[in-house]
C-alpha cells in the first residue's frame, strides 16, 4: 500500500516540477518527447517519472531516501488516517 501511494506521490510530484520547469507554452506532449521527433513515445513516456526521480534525488545515488521526500511520509500518514476512521 505504501508503494502504490509513495509511487502516485512520485508522479505527482514529477509532473509539478516539470510543469513548473516548463513554460506554459509547451504542451504536455512536447514536454515528454525527449528527441522532439513530434511524437511521444512508449520509451520516452515510461522515462517521464525517471526524470522527476532524478530531480528530487539529492544525493544522486539513484535512490530517493525519506528525507529527499517528506512529502510522501505525510501523504502516507494521512492517508492512513483517514482509512482508519
Amino acid at each position: 500500500m505504501f508503494r502504490s501511494i509513495l509511487c502516485a506521490s512520485v508522479l505527482s510530484l514529477a509532473g509539478t516540477a516539470s510543469a513548473q520547469a516548463t513554460s506554459a507554452s509547451v504542451s504536455p506532449g512536447q514536454r515528454g518527447d525527449a528527441n522532439h521527433d513530434g511524437v511521444v513515445s512508449r520509451d520516452e513516456f515510461n522515462a517521464m517519472p525517471a526524470r522527476g526521480v532524478d530531480r528530487m534525488d539529492a544525493s544522486g545515488d539513484g535512490v530517493l531516501e525519506p528525507d529527499e521526500m517528506p512529502w510522501a511520509r505525510q501523504h502516507a500518514q494521512q492517508r492512513l488516517g483517514r482509512a482508519s476512521h
